[in-house]
């Protein structure tokens, strides 16, 4: 199969144009089945990289939920209940919050003292109820008088600049004009053809690697390497342009061995928050799934169940596609939204063959380089990162 060496055609300027010799190469290129899968799967971005630093946007989405503050309320008051900053921060007069079994209706907000004025207790015929400090709140809807709209205060999002940069990848070549290899059956080989195809499999596998396990590093031109954050990099760093910090979605496996029970608990956290559709795994850990009982074996339309040679993974109804890449680590699995795995090469800066100083007139240099970057969608929402597997 050719290594997808990521075209991004969606850019116009003459410098995104593909290599031919980079493109004729990567027809010939045989890595194993289960190398660079992650990267192969990666869609070209949406944004043009034009710089070796670039941000990645996203927007936070605020769980409204909380609980009752320090002081319990009693079953009769309607003035003066406690509730955490979090969830004063996002409710405001006709917020409809179940505590227990009881509804409340919020009448008013005060979020110096971190206290609501409820309208009524045991709202829609529930019950009221005295609920200790520190005990689940939940909002469940919105209920509003036509007199009410001036007093609902707004709330809005905020947005999220996650920086990653742009990682300069490069192999050269070096070879005499005149010489060549003898092929089989006295067929000459031109070197540098070989030499150019077996420096462009070096580089497919570090983008293969890159692309699951690069760390980011800011660099500075002409001294420390600029480097990209690959897929679980970019899981697991909550850091943010700023005081902010993005959310992350994560399950801890505690140190114990893969099992379905693990497995499942991680991906009905990850569909608390998101949908995402692809289980990225390692080849040891596809071996154990394999012998999962909700593990699906397709050979036909109507042919499912447990198999050694299976392709995906239902939970609860949702069939998750499950990808294998020798490049995951061996505690981590990642449960992701595929179409929001991204590579790009940096405009202008496409992996390309380049002519470089000759050492001598009967010697040839060529580099074969280019810088591009990982981008990862969605952190904290559609995407759950399992790690701690023993």
């Amino acid at each position: 199969m050719a290594f997808d060496i990521g075209l991004v055609t969606e850019f116009d300027d003459p410098q995104s144009i593909q290599d031919p010799i980079v493109a004729a190469n990567a027809k010939a290129i045989n890595l194993p089945s289960n190398v660079g899968v992650v990267w192969g799967a990666m869609r070209a971005p949406t944004f043009g990289l034009t710089g070796k630093t670039f941000q990645i946007y996203g927007r936070s989405k605020t769980d409204r939920t909380g609980a009752v503050g320090g002081t319990a309320w009693d079953a009769s008051a309607t003035t003066g209940l406690t509730v955490t900053a979090a969830l004063a921060n996002v409710i405001t007069t006709g917020s409809v919050l179940k505590a227990g079994t009881e509804i409340v209706i919020v009448k008013s907000v005060d979020r110096s003292a971190n206290t609501i004025a409820v309208f009524s207790r045991g709202a829609g015929a529930t019950t009221a109820a005295t609920h200790a400090g520190a005990s689940a709140i939940s909002v469940v809807g919105h209920a509003g008088n036509d007199t009410d709209l001036k007093n609902v205060e707004s709330f809005s999002e905020s947005t999220m600049k996650y920086t990653n940069f742009g990682q300069l990848i490069m192999e050269t070549v070096d070879t005499a004009k005149t010489e060549s290899l003898l092929g089989r059956k006295g067929l000459e080989t031109d070197y540098l053809t070989l030499r150019r195809k077996e420096a462009q499999l070096r580089v497919s596998r570090m983008l293969a690697s890159i692309a699951v396990n690069g760390v980011k590093q800011e660099g500075v031109d002409g001294g420390v390497p600029y480097m990209t954050a690959g897929l679980f990099a970019q899981l697991a760093d909550s850091a943010c342009e700023g005081s902010k910090t993005r959310a992350l979605n994560r399950y801890n496996a505690a140190s114990s061995a893969l099992s379905e029970t693990i497995l499942k608990a991680a991906l009905k956290q990850a569909l608390s928050v998101g949908n995402p559709d692809t289980l990225i795994v390692n080849p040891s850990h596809k071996a154990i799934i394999n012998e999962f009982g909700a593990s699906i074996r397709q050979a036909g339309r109507d042919d499912r169940g447990a198999g050694w040679f299976v392709n995906q993974y239902d939970y609860e109804g949702k069939a998750f596609n499950i990808l294998v890449d020798a490049d995951v680590p061996s505690d981590r699995i990642a449960v992701v939204t595929l179409g929001m795995l991204q590579k790009g090469w940096l405009e202008g800066d496409m992996l390309t063959f380049k002519e470089e100083p000759p050492a001598s007139s009967r010697e040839m240099r060529e580099s074969l380089q280019g810088t591009f970057g990982i981008i990862v969608d969605g952190v904290g929402y559609d995407h759950l990162d399992i790690y701690g597997i023993a």
